[in-house]
């Protein structure tokens, strides 16, 4: 059963001028409940009790994912219409494993258990940054947006910006994942050896 921690709440501030921040970023910690009695048996529990990947098509030992909203003023100034005030909000959250109470790990094999539980928290909370990126660069480039003939028109192109940041924020993601893949991997044997 997943636990949800609020563990950020966060506005960032002034721009361009512009009165309180128009980016709210929210994160919360969510976990998966592991157990073993020993590093390798915590590592199988992990395996089996993770959560499932869309993106890869199976189980993960910690997951994280947003969703976004994104809300316009516009203003039409006689012939041309233009982004009066842009607001980004981004709920983000990601899912780490566990370990119960009734896990009996000790010594070496907790240690271990440390250091796996560390990797993965640092990993997901990379994500983390990147989708914090993508909501600074989504709010810059709403308000950057050259004004057009109409509103329907502007409407348009912040959805086509907002599209195309989309996908260079899943790039992003995965060509992290991909990076960090071996030597995640690597580390993981090392510390829990079959």
């Amino acid at each position: 059963m997943f636990r949800t921690l609020a563990l950020v709440l966060m506005s960032f501030g002034l721009i361009c001028g512009q009165a309180m921040a128009s980016v709210q970023f929210t994160v919360s910690k969510r976990s998966y409940s592991v157990s073993g009695n020993t590093v390798q048996e915590v590592v199988r529990s992990m395996k089996r009790n993770g959560p499932h990947s869309e993106n890869h098509g199976r189980r993960a030992l910690g997951l994280a994912d947003f969703r976004h909203r994104v809300s316009l003023k516009l203003k039409s100034d006689g012939n041309l219409c233009r982004v009066e005030q842009a607001k980004v909000r981004v709920r983000a959250w990601y899912i780490v494993p566990k370990l119960r109470k009734s896990a009996s790990l000790r010594g070496a094999h907790l240690k271990r258990w440390r250091r796996i539980s560390g990797m993965i928290d640092r990993h997901e909370l990379q994500h983390i940054a990147l989708y914090r990126r993508f909501a600074n660069e989504l709010h810059s480039g709403l308000r950057k947006l050259a004004a057009g003939p109409d509103c329907r028109y502007v409407r348009n192109k912040a959805k086509t910006l907002e599209k195309r940041l989309i996908k260079r924020n899943a790039t992003r993601n995965r060509h992290y994942d991909r990076r960090q893949y071996g030597p995640f991997n690597r580390r993981l044997k090392l510390l829990a050896p079959r």
